[in-house]
């Protein structure tokens, strides 16, 4: 996703904006199923519900400061700027993902 939505900094036409489309939707079709599988996969029998509740709580932060933060950046940076962080938090996001199942597999 976070490629996709980087992938519009550089876009320069309507083919290339209908690529990242793409790229991104078939990212969220892929992250948002197996993200919720995953939070409840690590949370204990019997705190699956507070951790499915945190992980929606996380996700309506998020889109309570997006939008806002989103604008803020596009007012005072441009949106190539909007386009770069959205990229780098999804760099952020695949490396905490990759460090935890390395950290995980270390544990067992």
């Amino acid at each position: 996703m976070g490629a996709g939505f980087g992938g519009l900094a550089l876009s320069g036409g309507a083919g290339a904006v209908a690529a990242t489309v793409v790229l991104w939707t078939v990212g969220e079709m892929i992250l948002l199923p197996a993200s919720s599988a995953y939070v409840s996969d690590l949370a204990p029998a019997a705190q699956t519900g507070a951790y499915m509740g945190l992980y929606t709580m996380g996700f309506s932060l998020a889109f309570a400061i997006g939008p806002w933060l989103g604008v803020e950046i596009l007012e005072k940076l441009g949106p190539v700027a909007v386009w770069l962080a959205t990229l780098g938090c999804g760099c952020l996001t695949a490396f905490m993902i990759w460090r935890q199942r390395v950290v995980s597999r270390q544990l067992v």
